[in-house]
């Protein structure tokens, strides 16, 4: 696939002064299809006026255990693994289809637990990292302490942004929201996210998702507060993307304001943060019912893409059984502020 067709799909085009993608930004969705007939998507964001504006956004396993109260995923007992090799497969497959060569991070967020397959994660990180020294790695936990610990065992961790999925604190109201806190305290993954930072000088993000009537209060902010002040950390607040599955509600702009400025009155480093996926209704698990939406009937691209293992078009082997077939769902321009 050539970079002018690449630009095409992608809506962008180079700027004649500058040789850079110019454009809005975007999101294009791949769904990933077992000969079983299990799916798993993965994602290629283009975030306009940013230093680096692409994102390659990775799964780490087929289906995800545990059933946070927010995410459009239902939590499942039968998560597979998804192997290094094939991680590795799908950051070549985003580059190739976005002719990305330069200006991204690659980033296991936002949909299933990496730490469940540290092994196969932490392989497509060191290759990555070896690969392409420049480009940094996100890594998102729902508070899986001992994922942390081992992450600061591999040489590669300082190219790693870490985040934890707080949401609330303490763990007791967190439960409310995340079941997994029954079985790992997030408190755990706090202390050893404090030590990795001290040891590397760097901070970790504490993101916090707003949802009306359960974590957005007053009293919600402060208790954050605590959390926050407790290490080298800041805080990402971002809005909540409703959808039918699960009864939350986004909070409105002026409680989000004041959760905001009694987080900056106390000292706590903050951020707010607009994705992408609140303008076309993906995040926390929502691929899956945008999956639902727009895969009947799959149709296969109307380009070849060479294997890299087998030279089959657009199948690679998955596991020990099974072929993984992908579709681009195409590019959706919006619009961020």
């Amino acid at each position: 696939m050539d970079a002018e067709l690449a630009c095409q799909v992608g809506g962008l085009k180079k700027s004649p002064k500058t040789g850079k993608l110019e454009g809005r930004s975007q999101a294009t969705y791949f769904l990933w299809k077992t000969a079983d007939g299990a799916r798993v998507e993965s994602s290629v964001l283009f975030i306009s006026r940013r230093s680096t504006p692409w994102v390659i956004c990775l799964p780490s396993t087929v289906a995800c255990p545990f059933g946070c109260r927010m995410c459009a995923m239902p939590a499942s007992k039968n998560a597979r693994l998804l192997l290094a090799h094939k991680l590795v497969h799908i950051i070549q497959t985003s580059l190739e289809y976005s002719d990305i060569t330069r200006g991204f991070q690659v980033s296991f967020m936002g949909q299933r637990e990496p730490f469940i397959n540290i092994e196969n994660v932490f392989d497509a990180c060191k290759w990555i990292s070896d690969r392409f020294p420049d480009v940094e790695i996100g890594v998102s936990t729902v508070g899986l302490a001992h994922g942390i610990r081992e992450l600061g065992r591999q040489k590669w961790a300082e190219r790693v942004n870490l985040q934890i999925s707080l949401h609330s604190w303490p763990g007791t109201k967190r439960r409310e929201i995340i079941p997994a806190e029954s079985d790992y305290p997030v408190e755990e993954s706090i202390l050893e996210a404090a030590r990795l930072g001290r040891r590397l000088g760097k901070e970790s993000c504490l993101n916090i998702t707003l949802l009306k009537g359960i974590n957005d209060s007053p009293i919600d902010a402060l208790s954050i507060e605590d959390c926050a002040m407790s290490g080298p950390f800041y805080v990402k607040l971002s809005k909540y993307n409703p959808h039918s599955q699960r009864p939350f509600e986004a909070v409105s702009s002026t409680s989000e304001d004041e959760f905001y400025r009694i987080l900056l009155s106390k000292w706590v480093k903050a951020k707010r943060f607009l994705s992408l996926g609140t303008s076309i209704e993906v995040g926390y698990g929502q691929t899956r019912i945008k999956e639902e939406r727009k895969a009947a009937p799959l149709k296969p691209p109307e380009y070849a893409f060479q294997g890299f293992e087998s030279g089959e078009t657009g199948t690679f082997e998955m596991g020990h059984e099974s072929n993984l077939s992908y579709w681009p769902w195409g590019s959706e321009e919006v619009s961020i502020l």
